[in-house]
């Protein structure tokens, strides 16, 4: 009695588990169209659609695409390098990138242990890099008034054992990426608080040179503002944990 109480127990659960496991085929492609209609639609690109850029949208990135690759192409470099008391790495920088002014080797204090060339600016000092973490391979970036005009400082630390021993740093003047963007004439270059670049027209109309950039990116990446008749149409780019705002005034 137990062995048939068994058996007939072992059938049951065969029927069981093989209807389980066979699905009706009609069912199975009911499944796959409820996917594929409501959970996991196949994209659909409209052709026919185009979208209308502005003008003053496209005349931006039209004039800083060349100055964004530059800065872009040269973050990388000084990622590649691994060891910054190579001389010949370090040179190569000012080769690669003959916009650049110099090229520095810091200790950990941020303090200048040697340039290329050996002439640099009294006005750049690093101190900005000093009172922070920094990360391995990261850029830090900074903006120092020099007279009448602004020199941008970008950084990368280097840490061994967990220790910062020392950073590979290069400094420019904005003015010399100019010839990147065409025409100079009504364009702004700024970060937060400095004014890298601008020409009378920003300079001149407190309704572009008054603006808070803080709270303006803050809410935006990009956008348009209006004073005095004009219009600027202005981007911002984070850059070396800093932002650039890149403008261009119609």
């Amino acid at each position: 009695m137990k062995k048939q109480w068994i058996s007939t127990l072992l059938v049951v659960n065969f029927l069981v588990l093989g209807g389980c496991g066979i699905q009706d085929a009609k069912s199975v492609r009911a499944t796959k169209d409820f996917y594929f209609t409501h959970i996991n639609s196949p994209v659909e690109l409209d052709l026919d659609h185009s979208t209308n850029f502005k003008s003053a949208e496209r005349a931006l990135s039209i004039r800083f695409a060349k100055l964004d690759r530059e800065l872009t192409s040269l973050a990388r470099t000084m990622d590649g390098i691994l060891d910054p008391t190579k001389q010949p790495a370090v040179a190569g920088l000012l080769e690669t990138f003959p916009w650049l002014s110099n090229a520095y080797v810091l200790d950990a204090d941020a303090l200048i242990m040697g340039a290329i060339p050996s002439v640099a600016s009294a006005s750049v000092e690093f101190s900005y890099l000093n009172g922070k973490e920094r990360k391995p391979r990261e850029l830090y970036a900074h903006a120092i008034k020099d007279g009448e005009s602004t020199i941008f400082l970008l950084a990368r630390p280097y840490v061994q054992s967990g220790k910062l021993v020392g950073y590979l740093a290069v400094s420019f003047d904005p003015r010399a990426l100019l010839p990147l963007v065409g025409d100079a004439s009504n364009v702004f270059i700024l970060t937060l608080g400095n004014v890298l670049w601008a020409d009378d027209s920003y300079v001149s109309n407190p309704g572009f040179a008054g603006t808070d950039w803080a709270e303006m990116i803050d809410k935006r990446s990009s956008g348009s503002i209006s004073s005095q008749g004009r219009t600027a149409t202005w981007i911002a780019r984070y850059y070396a944990n800093t932002s650039l705002i890149f403008g261009n005034i119609e």
